[in-house]
C-alpha cells in the first residue's frame, strides 16, 4: 500500500453542519488511527494479504501510534518514514445517526512523500504483487509508483480519493480503478443520478484507459465495469452505523481477493462482505473485520 496514514479525530452528531451552521457533538471526542493508504492496508491484513505499508508520519506521538497500530496486524512499516518538521496527517470526521460522514484532511507529513521513497520499496517487487494507491499524497509520487509497478508486471489498483484531475497517462497504467459516485461524476464528467447514469459513468471511465472499474454506491452496491460488459453487484442488507473507513474495508478486500487469485467478481464479492460487516461497528480501523469474521451474508 502506497498511501496516507492520518489520525482521525471523529466526533458523532446528530445532523452534519450545513454551511455556517455549529452543532454540538454527541459524546467525547475519540482519536483514532487512520488515513486512506492507512486504512486499506490494516484491511488487507485482517483479510489475510501479506501487506506492506508505504508513506511518512511526523516525528511525534500520532506517528508512533500509526505505526503500532498497522504493526499489531502484521503490517511491514519498514518503509513507513518519519518527517522531521511536519506533523503527521489528521483528519477531522464528523459522524451523524445515520451513520454518514463528513471528512476534513490535513496532510501534514503525507506530502513529503516523494518519488525515492517509492522507488526503493518498489524495486524488488514481483509480478504477482498489486500496489494500491490513493490520492492523500503528491500525484507525482502515484504516478511514479505507477510507471514502476507497471514495469514489472504487478497489477496496479488506484483508488483516485480525494477527486482531482488525473494526468494524462496515469488511468492507462491502472488494472483496477475503484472510485465512489461522487469521484466517478468528477472525473467522468457524468452526473450520477440512477443505476443507468451510473453505468454510463463506468463506461466513461474505461474509455480513459483502467483495464476494469468498480463504482461504489454504498446501499445501492457497485457497478463493474470491464471489456467484457457492466454489470451490477447489490450491497448486503446491513444496519449501518458509521460508514468510516468503508471505501478503505472494500478496496483492501478487493486487493486481498485479487492477490489470492480470485476473479475480479469474486474479490468485489469478499471486499462486500468486509465492508458491510464494518459499517455495522464504529470506527475506521477499529471496526475492520478479520477474515475468520467473514460469512456468506444474503443479500
Amino acid at each position: 500500500m502506497i498511501g496516507s496514514l492520518n489520525v482521525d479525530l471523529v466526533a458523532n452528531v446528530q445532523d452534519l453542519p450545513r454551511t455556517g451552521e455549529t452543532v454540538l457533538a454527541r459524546g467525547s471526542l475519540a482519536v483514532l488511527c487512520g488515513g486512506k493508504g492507512a486504512n486499506q492496508a490494516l484491511a488487507a491484513a485482517r483479510l489475510g494479504a501479506r501487506t506492506a505499508m508505504v508513506g511518512r508520519v511526523g516525528v511525534d506521538e500520532h506517528g508512533q501510534r500509526l505505526r503500532q497500530a498497522l504493526q499489531k496486524d502484521g503490517v511491514d512499516c519498514s518503509a513507513v518514514l518519519q518527517t522531521p518538521g511536519a506533523s503527521s496527517g489528521v483528519a477531522m470526521i464528523s459522524v451523524d445517526a445515520a451513520g454518514r460522514n463528513s471528512i476534513v484532511v490535513v496532510q501534514g507529513a503525507n506530502r513529503s512523500l516523494v518519488l525515492v521513497d517509492v522507488e526503493c520499496p518498489l524495486a524488488n517487487i514481483v509480478p504477482r504483487s498489486i500496489v494500491v494507491m490513493q490520492l492523500e499524497v503528491p500525484m507525482a509520487t502515484v504516478v511514479r509508483a505507477a510507471e514502476l509497478a507497471k514495469a514489472r508486471g504487478a497489477t496496479v489498483l488506484l483508488n483516485p480519493s480525494p477527486a482531482q484531475p488525473l494526468p494524462q497517462g496515469l488511468l492507462a497504467m491502472v488494472n483496477v480503478l475503484v472510485l465512489n459516485d461522487a469521484e466517478a461524476t468528477d472525473i467522468s464528467g457524468v452526473t450520477i443520478r440512477s443505476s443507468d447514469d451510473a453505468y454510463r459513468a463506468a463506461e466513461a471511465l474505461l474509455a480513459l484507459g483502467p483495464e476494469s472499474v468498480l463504482l461504489t454506491m454504498g446501499a445501492q452496491g457497485v457497478v463493474i465495469c470491464t471489456a467484457n460488459g457492466t454489470c451490477h453487484a447489490p450491497a448486503h442488507r446491513v444496519a449501518a452505523v458509521d460508514t468510516t473507513g468503508a471505501g478503505d474495508t472494500f478496496v483492501g478486500g478487493v486487493a486481498t481477493g485479487l492477490l489470492e487469485g480470485m476473479s475480479l467478481d469474486e474479490a468485489v464479492a469478499l471486499g462486500q462482505s468486509a465492508s458491510a460487516l464494518q459499517v455495522t461497528r464504529h470506527g475506521a480501523q477499529s471496526a475492520m473485520p478479520y477474515r475468520n469474521e467473514i460469512t456468506l451474508l444474503q443479500r
